[in-house]
């Protein structure tokens, strides 16, 4: 009686195509949680239905939950498997994780099936760039700026081409695996380390200063203020090394000649932290941890930073050389990632 009334409910396939339609409405208007809620209503109506695994793959993405955007986009796999979304979702979440092999069998089979998807050339340039394969990388930005004449990473793309080939895109691939950098041992000076020293204590426009293997100065580019800086990061700096203190840390990290010049950050993976330490008025210094320059390095600093990767490469008392050096004994090791507490340990 209620149905002749009332009209024909809906059908399940009707009820899933609207839940749908709300996760989109809800993700566009920034609500990622509700998108979500409207994504496993649907797949409990329908479990085969796979642009909801692939809006809700997209959605945790966004969220940082990388593992759930992963396995939501192999299930829309699993349901068809010529799904050019779900490989770039999927392919994008292991970019971001660092699994840079599994992205760039992602895009490129998202490539296979789309033969001119622009965004999938450009970010398997990225993880070809990320995996130390330059080269490759070149091949896949410039086979992408004439798919995308008007899209605004265009110029970066470019920049990019011009950047890797300055820096030895045509020498073969780069390895960014830790590693002792053969150093000149006799030219760490006092002079050089007070240069540095002075450099890394302007405030006025914060940067990150290195002293390479081959004991010259380089520089970041200017940081931005820190009131540029995420608050949840402001917050897990402030609880490592408190602005107030004004401290000198010194970090150790991968900084061999061609990979550093290559890719600063795929080096010394936790850059981001070392800039966001210049960037709350700390001097920061970084390099490659030689025996030949630890004690030096380490008179009047007051936090180490150490990649835990480079420890194997260290001098085996380096520990405590360093603490028996420093002005503060503040050692703190991390891992290659860095950018969360979790990843870090005070030794």
């Amino acid at each position: 009686m209620l149905r002749k009334l009332f009209g024909k409910s809906s059908s399940p396939a009707d009820q899933t195509i609207e839940l749908i339609k709300k996760g989109v409405s809800s993700f566009e208007e920034g609500n990622i949680d509700a998108a979500i809620n409207y994504y496993n209503k649907a797949i409990e109506i329908n479990p085969k239905v796979g642009i909801a695994y692939i809006n809700r793959g997209y959605a945790y993405f966004n969220k940082g939950n990388l593992s759930q955007a992963i396995q939501d986009a192999t299930k829309a796999i699993e349901i068809n498997p010529e799904s050019i979304d779900a490989y770039g979702v999927r392919g994008d979440a292991h970019l971001q994780s660092e699994n840079y092999e599994q992205a760039i069998a992602d895009y490129s089979k998202a490539i296979e099936l789309s033969p001119k998807l622009g965004a999938a050339y450009r970010k398997r340039a990225l993880a070809y760039h990320a995996n130390g394969k330059l080269a490759q990388a070149v091949a896949d930005f410039e086979s992408y700026l004439p798919l995308a004449p008007n899209d605004p990473a265009r110029m970066e793309a470019q920049s990019y081409i011009d950047y890797l080939n300055k820096h030895g895109a045509q020498d073969g691939d780069v390895d960014f695996s830790p590693r002792m950098p053969d150093v000149d041992s006799d030219m760490l000076t006092n002079e050089l380390l007070t240069i540095a020293q002075d450099m890394a204590e302007i405030k006025s426009e914060p940067k990150l200063v290195i002293i390479t293997p081959g004991r010259l100065i380089k520089t970041s580019d200017p940081l931005p203020g820190r009131e540029t800086i995420e608050p949840k990061f402001l917050s897990m700096l402030e609880e490592i090394a408190p602005s107030s203190n004004h401290w000198n840390i010194l970090a150790i990290g991968m900084t061999e000649f061609r990979a550093f010049n290559a890719s600063p950050h795929n080096s010394v993976p936790f850059l981001n932290l070392l800039h966001g330490f210049a960037q709350i008025g700390h001097a920061v210094i970084l390099f490659e941890g030689h025996p030949s320059g630890l004690t030096q390095m380490c008179r009047n600093r007051d936090m180490i930073v150490v990649d835990s990767e480079m420890i194997p490469f260290l001098q085996t008392d380096w520990l405590e050389v360093a603490k028996s050096t420093m002005r503060q004994p503040n050692v703190l090791k991390v891992n290659r990632k860095g950018l969360t507490l979790k990843g870090t340990e005070i030794l």
